[in-house]
């Protein structure tokens, strides 16, 4: 039997990730319907059929069926964005991010920028005073004390795909070791605008940022995942309200390809990506 080829190592982790994260989200968004109500899940409505239309028009122009896989980013859009958000909005910023954030480069796999952040850097940008609410998948409320059920909800996913390797450790680790380790040396001076990055750090370590088709392979993951968080804080602390996390981890995503193109294996041999390209 044939090794396999980067190319189907590379299908094998993307399918895992596709298969577990809704099961993982799944504990975020219950806990979420229960803070903010069922406004939650007609957002998600919204984004699924957006999804639906949006993948029906790529396979009219390409001619060809492809796999549709728009849920995943649905359900994560809806973590980021506010649990208040009107419905048009949903559907615009997740129209927008599916077709400038995937279609555009060749549909279902070929993404160059994480979806869901990129719905929510478009939202912020054309429509900020909508953007002012709490988000769905945040378990830091208001006056800044963890809300138990949403932290407990949102680890929990992230040890399910960590058990079931639809996570890189690397990424994931690294990303949340980091920001807590930025936030508890930073916390006195700027306790206020890290209390946003946080909830944002944790839900892209989870979740978004270690999706295999816009991250690095092999140990570029390291610095991949270095990058996020410090251009994060940076962002969050000097920006001037600027998203930092959102910014941090579509700059990565764009940094990708460079990253590959960098990454050395343990035997001195280029990774998977590169070889690739």
């Amino acid at each position: 039997m044939n090794a396999p080829t980067a190319a189907t190592r590379l299908s094998e982790e993307h399918r895992r990730y596709l298969r577990w994260v809704p099961v993982a989200v799944l504990p975020c968004m219950a806990v979420g319907a229960w803070r903010f109500g069922p406004q939650v899940f007609l957002q998600l409505a919204v984004a699924l059929m957006v999804g639906s239309v949006v993948a029906f028009g790529s396979d009219l122009l390409r001619r060809r069926r492809t796999r549709k896989s728009f849920w995943v980013p649905a359900l994560l859009f809806i973590l980021v964005i506010p649990s208040g958000l009107p419905l048009w909005a949903v559907a615009l910023g997740f129209g927008f991010a599916l077709i400038v954030g995937r279609e555009i480069f060749g549909g279902p796999g070929c993404e160059r920028f994480s979806v869901p952040l990129l719905g929510r850097l478009f939202l912020l940008l054309s429509y900020p005073a909508l953007m002012t609410g709490p988000c769905v998948g945040s378990f830091i409320v208001e006056n800044g004390t963890l809300s138990v059920p949403a932290l407990t909800a949102l680890c929990a996913g992230g040890v399910l795909l960590l058990i079931v390797r639809a996570a890189d450790p690397r990424t994931l680790l690294v990303v949340a070791g980091l920001a807590m380790a930025t936030t508890f040396l930073t916390m006195h001076d700027h306790m206020a605008t890290l209390d946003v990055m946080f909830n944002m750090i944790f839900l892209a370590a989870f979740f978004i940022a270690t999706d295999p088709v816009i991250s690095p392979t092999g140990h570029a993951r390291f610095i991949y995942a270095a990058f996020i968080v410090v251009v994060a804080t940076v962002l969050q602390i000097f920006g001037g309200g600027l998203e930092g996390v959102t910014v941090a981890v579509l700059s990565a995503n764009a940094l990708t390809p460079w990253m590959n193109r960098r990454a050395i294996d343990p035997k001195g041999e280029h990774n998977a990506a590169t070889a690739q390209g």
